[in-house]
Parts: C-alpha cells; sequence; structure tokens
C-alpha cells in the first residue's frame, strides 16, 4: 500500500494518461500538495503489446491499456521502482475497473516489480493507503475538470472554422497555461473570472461565419472516448475528414456515478442517505459549473452542458434509469442529448469486453 512515509519520502506517482485535456492539470494540482504525480503523456501501441502480455486478453480493452501504459512506463527505466507508486482511478461499481488494483499489483509481479504500490484515488472501504483528497485538493479537482471541459468545447468548436490555421491551438495553449497557473495560486473568484475570460477570448476568434461542416458526437466508455490511442485518434481522424467534433462533458460521468444513488431510491433498494448525499455532490459540481454554463449561455458560438437530471430524462424515454452497470442509461442520454442538440451523427466506442454497454 501507499504509506505515510512515501508520501513524506516523496515517492514519484505514475497515472495513467486518460483524457490528455484534463489530464494536464493534475501534475501542477498534485504538486501544490507535496505530491509528485506524473501523468504518462506519451502512449503508443507498443504500450498495448505490454498489456495484451501481461493482462489476460478476456479483460475489458480499457484494463489492458491502462495497464500496459504503467508497465511499459516502469519497464522504460525512466523511474525507480524503489521509489515509485501508482494512481489509479475507479469506479468501484458494477464495472471491471474495479478490479484495476488486484488486476495491475498481479501484472506487476509478473512484470518484476512486486514492490510498486498500488492505490486508488477513489479507494474501496477496505484500503488503508495514505493517500487522500483533502477538501481543497477535491475543490481543485473539480474546478480542473470543468476548465478541461471548457477548453475542449471551445477548442472543438472554433478550430475546423477558423481563419488562420493555428490560431485556436495557439489560444488554447495561453489559456491551458494560465488555467493551470489560477488552479495553483487562485480562489472561486479568479477561477469564475477566468472562465468567463476563455469563453470571451474564443467567442471573438475570426471564424468562416458562413462555411458549414457535419457534427459528428463521440459517446462510449470513458477511457475509450477521450484516450487518442485507444480510439485511434479519432478526433484527428474525423477533423481531417471535414467534420465538427462534439466531445460530450467529462464531469457528466461522475455526475451520472452521483445520480445512480437517487435511481437507486426510486427505482431499488437504495437508501435516503445516500440520495441525499448524491444530490449534494451533484450541487457542488453543478455549483462550480455555474459560471461556464452562464457565460456559455451567453456567447455567439458555444453551448451550455445539459444538467444530468435534463440528460436522465431523455435517457428514460428509452431505457430504465436502473441500467446502472458501465455507462449504462448515461450512453443512451449522451446519445439522445447530441441529437437534441443539433448533432445527428454519433460514433459509439464499444472498447472489447464492456459487456454493459453493449448491452445498453
Amino acid at each position: 500500500v501507499f504509506t505515510e512515509e512515501m508520501r513524506v519520502a516523496g515517492y514519484e506517482i505514475l497515472a495513467p494518461q486518460m483524457s490528455p485535456i484534463h489530464f494536464r492539470f493534475l501534475t501542477p494540482l498534485f504538486a501544490s500538495a507535496g505530491l509528485k504525480v506524473r501523468v504518462l503523456e506519451h502512449t503508443s501501441r507498443t504500450s498495448m503489446e505490454v498489456g495484451l502480455k501481461y493482462v489476460n486478453n478476456d479483460s475489458c480493452y480499457p484494463a489492458i491499456v491502462v495497464i500496459g501504459q504503467l508497465i511499459a512506463a516502469l519497464k522504460s527505466g525512466k523511474y525507480d521502482p524503489d521509489h515509485t507508486s501508482i494512481m489509479l482511478f475507479q469506479t468501484c461499481g458494477a464495472c471491471r475497473a474495479t478490479n484495476y488494483l488486484s488486476m495491475l499489483r498481479q501484472a506487476l509481479k509478473y512484470a518484476g516489480f512486486p514492490q510498486v504500490a498500488v492505490f486508488a484515488a477513489k479507494g474501496l472501504p477496505e484500503e488503508t493507503d495514505s493517500f487522500k483528497l483533502d477538501r481543497p485538493m477535491l475543490v481543485d479537482t473539480i474546478k480542473a475538470a470543468v476548465y478541461g471541459d471548457l477548453l475542449m468545447n471551445v477548442k472543438n468548436r472554433m478550430m475546423p472554422y477558423e481563419l488562420e490555421e493555428g490560431a485556436t491551438q495557439a489560444l488554447f495553449d495561453l489559456w491551458m497555461a494560465r488555467a493551470k497557473e489560477e488552479l495553483v495560486h487562485g480562489s472561486y473568484f479568479k477561477f469564475k473570472r477566468r472562465v468567463k475570460d476563455i469563453v470571451r477570448a474564443f467567442d471573438k476568434l475570426p471564424i468562416d461565419e458562413h462555411m458549414w461542416k457535419p457534427k459528428v458526437g463521440i459517446v462510449g466508455e470513458i477511457l475509450v472516448k477521450y484516450h487518442p490511442v485507444a480510439n485511434n485518434d479519432l478526433e484527428r481522424v474525423l477533423m481531417a475528414e471535414g467534420a465538427e467534433v462534439v466531445m460530450p462533458e467529462f464531469c457528466d460521468f461522475f455526475l451520472y456515478s452521483a445520480y445512480d444513488s437517487v435511481s437507486k431510491h426510486k427505482l431499488l433498494a437504495g437508501s435516503y442517505k445516500n440520495q441525499f448525499f448524491g444530490r449534494m455532490f451533484i450541487k457542488i459540481i453543478e455549483f462550480f459549473r455555474g459560471p461556464m454554463r452562464s457565460a456559455l449561455k451567453k456567447s455567439r458560438h458555444f453551448r451550455p452542458p445539459h444538467t444530468i437530471d435534463e440528460t436522465a430524462k431523455l435517457a428514460s424515454r428509452h431505457v430504465s434509469l436502473g441500467n446502472m452497470a458501465g455507462e449504462g442509461w448515461f450512453l443512451t442520454g449522451e446519445m439522445v442529448k447530441l441529437i437534441a442538440e443539433g448533432v445527428p451523427n454519433v460514433v459509439c466506442l464499444q472498447p472489447f469486453g464492456c459487456l454493459p454497454n453493449h448491452i445498453t
């Protein structure tokens, strides 16, 4: 396990790549708390071959991707396995991601790195790791997710229509740096102002207002949806084919997870207490999404995100909200939401072995 001694000694913590925009915030975010987190920015097909070597290929494809990245990084020689640990992100539900910790620990033994500690950012009750997200870190994590969603939204909307090639990317890089700086040295009021500034800056970017391109939305299992290596660089391919790519918000997955307690209380044997805490979590996320929602509503070119209640209502026309395993009803909700927003083309990414997604 990840001990207090490891934390004090400044062990390097490796985290797998999942969403290149959102995960850029992890290193500065944890550095402000004195933790040396390294997100594996560059993954390749080679790392997937490593995953297939150490993970049974009947397991879900994201497990092979994630575990392959991490073991390939340790095998590269860039990290000292005696002073390195690994952080994973867990669902703790009816999904094989719940088993990634034990699968990775077993794979590390086979690969010759049994001394590397593996812990969860969202731990199971029996986990005894010293890694804890305190209140300020949790707030910064939410802010980072909102920044990531906003920058992804405005970049994808403007880039296909830019008059000067590279202008959108340059603006994105500028505001990514400023968002990171605010995250480390900021406050809620600075965050609110920065969100408005980002929307205003991208809204003024010169674009061809008369050009039409087909809008294509991307949905599916969370890692494959956002990870460019896992999805064969789908965003770049679609843009090269002349499409405007619409990516649903990263925050929505966590809102969906919290909404499950509401559905369990209504439909199954879920407690009122769990529903209450689920609703509280949704309110906290929406509080930080408030400035983004307000700024996008007032803009000329952008769309504000749906609330999770709106998405659930759209999904419930087609599937029961009792479908909670994997992306469950949320997958259907995202599809219907995209169509309602005027995005009639949807790519649904189903990784091998993700059974609930296939069924829903």
